[in-house]
């Protein structure tokens, strides 16, 4: 695939761009990128538990903070799988013979559904880039706000800029991997920052033993309030769908043992993911006059994102009947 990746393990990182980006936004550091972007990567990478996700949101981006450089890490999980990636595969290697694409189309689409609605899809962490410490902000997160509220008939005030700032994981100056739970506070007021409570992660799953409030201004300034230790031996989330599954059985009540968590369901697959990559590209050729090499749309790259989006719209029209 045309993709440059740094691999290891469950974890991606598009290593270039991301030192790229890095020493551009973050001068102060620029000496240190290598250290700061291999200790983020390391720190994600040895934390995390396999089945990790960092957001529910069905955009699927998050944002890492590293906390003393505040610099913002923006990634994108998807599953992964052989079969996903060989549909890409063979649609880049077959572009100069549409005709043949075309015919095998009934089995890509039947194939990218069997993706879509398998439950033991591994996940990847894909870390894309690097944004500005002020006003970066994921557009997916604000766009789906956005229409969300609009939808809706009270009037929601909260800022969908802000929603979509918010850090999803910390990584703090002692190599500690922080994530997000979902308790909030917010005021009204410009210009407030906002406190976010967060758990220690590990490859165990959450440490509930261990809590901070995180605040977060609009400039991106990161704060960290006197960490708290709580006494709880709640189970983590694979205990408990192993325990739901076997009451169920116990009771005679009928439960698939691939049962997963409404939020791995969210979660895109290795097509989706290339899907997403080249539809970002094709909106920076329309909006941007001046284009960055690495951003350019290939004659190739836009017949494959044709293929992809007919395999999306069939397999679609299925899966929503």
């Amino acid at each position: 695939l045309n993709r440059k990746e740094h691999k290891m393990e469950r974890f991606s990182l598009e290593l270039q761009h991301v030192k790229e980006k890095f020493e551009e936004r973050y001068k102060k550091y620029a000496a240190q990128s290598d250290e700061i972007i291999n200790k983020v990567f390391n720190v994600l990478k040895d934390h995390t538990p396999d089945d990790w996700r960092f957001t529910e949101s069905p955009s699927s981006r998050f944002f890492v903070i590293e906390e003393e450089t505040e610099a913002k890490f923006m990634g994108m999980s998807y599953r992964t799988s052989l079969k996903g990636r060989n549909i890409v595969y063979n649609i880049q290697k077959n572009l100069h013979n549409p005709h043949m694409i075309f015919q095998n189309m009934e089995e890509y689409v039947e194939s990218y559904i069997s993706d879509v609605c398998n439950p033991a899809l591994s996940i990847t962490h894909h870390i894309l880039t690097v944004y500005p410490k002020k006003k970066g902000d994921i557009a997916e997160e604000r766009h789906l706000f956005e229409k969300t509220r609009a939808e809706i008939a009270h009037l929601i005030p909260l800022a969908s800029k802000k929603i979509a700032s918010r850090p999803n994981a910390i990584v703090s100056k002692d190599g500690t991997l922080w994530v997000r739970q979902y308790l909030n506070w917010v005021s009204m007021r410009p210009g407030s920052s906002e406190y976010y409570f967060f758990n220690v992660l590990t490859k165990d799953g959450i440490d509930k033993s261990r809590s901070a409030i995180f605040s977060y201004s609009e400039n991106g300034n990161l704060r960290k309030l006197p960490e708290k230790s709580y006494d709880d031996n709640s189970p983590n989330v694979s205990a408990l769908k192993d325990e739901i599954i076997t009451k169920a059985r116990h009771e005679n009540f009928k439960v698939e043992s691939a049962i997963r968590s409404e939020s791995y369901w969210r979660v895109p697959t290795y097509l989706d993911h290339r899907l997403l990559d080249l539809t970002y590209k094709e909106k920076d050729c329309k909006q941007t006059t001046e284009l960055n090499e690495d951003l350019k749309l290939s004659s190739e790259e836009l017949l494959e994102l044709y293929f992809l989006r007919e395999i999306l719209t069939k397999a679609r029209q299925r899966l929503y009947k």
